[in-house]
């Protein structure tokens, strides 16, 4: 499949090469690149194949669960909650620090201290008081590891109040740049015009903008030639998306397990801020506006 992109500037160049996250071997690569002549005011993308990452199964990783999975508890960091028996990324040399909450994802006061926390998988990833380290020269999922097989993995429990609760972690490369091609740049910014009372699926960025948000490790620079590299799209990542309060305020929304929006439905007209945050380590944000009009 093809897709048209017009810009100015006619010597910048996007490369991918595919991931597959809910793989079990490593997969070859194939990609998606980018390419312009100096004569042509469009820029012609070729698809590669790739599969969006599911995060959430027992097969991206090669740890397991165990059968008895608690719901009674969950690991909860600043922005989300996640259930035992879900997944995430971490950026090598990043860190994340846990608490432990309530089944609504509320953070219980001391709990992080009292638990016994156990890491097994990969000795890349320790564990204490809550906190998950992830060392600098782990394995990470991005180019040349296009299977979470081959990046470093493993699984964090917390023994709490006569529960374990249990969370995945999946090395992944550090993103340095988020945004799609337009006018020769890559923009962290999109806008969407839309109906009033309209209902937006949050987690379908790429068609809401008409084109790939990638997620971009690497620049290469050659005069004012710009070759960006990338590995996923940002929607593959599973960001945390938010609005702010006013925003809420004018709409109706629906959220997934993690506290991240899913579903988002203007009741007036206006703009509407929308933020997509990597969990990741990298921090790294791409805003979309939600214009939207009767």
């Amino acid at each position: 499949m093809k897709k048209k992109i017009f810009a100015l500037l006619l010597s910048l160049t996007l490369i991918a090469s595919s991931v597959n996250i809910g793989a079990a071997e490593t997969a070859e690569e194939s990609g998606t690149e980018v390419t312009a002549s100096e004569n042509s005011e469009e820029l012609t993308v070729q698809e590669g194949e790739s599969d969006p990452a599911v995060l959430s199964t027992q097969k991206e990783a090669s740890v397991s669960y165990p059968d008895a999975i608690s719901s009674n508890h969950t690991f909860v960091t600043k922005k989300s909650a996640y259930k035992s028996g879900t997944w995430m990324l971490l950026v090598p040399g990043k860190s994340v620090k846990f608490d432990i909450g309530d089944a609504s994802g509320k953070k219980i006061k001391g709990a992080a201290k009292s638990a016994v926390w156990s890491v097994s998988g990969d000795s890349s990833f320790t564990v204490k008081k809550g906190r998950v380290k992830l060392n600098k020269n782990a394995k990470a999922l991005g180019p040349g590891v296009s299977s979470n097989t081959a990046a470093a993995s493993a699984l964090i429990s917390a023994e709490y109040d006569g529960e374990t609760i249990y969370i995945g972690m999946i090395a992944v490369t550090k993103t340095k740049y988020v945004g799609y091609l337009e006018d020769a740049k890559l923009k962290n910014k999109g806008t969407v015009i839309g109906k009033v009372g309209s209902t937006f699926d949050l987690r379908n960025l790429n068609s809401m903008i008409g084109q790939d948000v990638v997620a971009s490790y690497k620049v290469e620079k050659s005069g004012i030639k710009r070759n960006y590299l990338y590995f996923a799209t940002l929607e593959e990542l599973a960001p945390y998306i938010s609005a702010g309060k006013k925003v809420l305020a004018k709409s109706e929304v629906t959220y997934d397990e993690t506290g991240s929006l899913v579903k988002f439905k203007p009741t007036s007209e206006g703009k509407y801020k929308i933020v997509y945050q990597l969990r990741d380590g990298s921090g790294k944000k791409f805003t979309l506006t939600i214009k939207a009009e009767n």
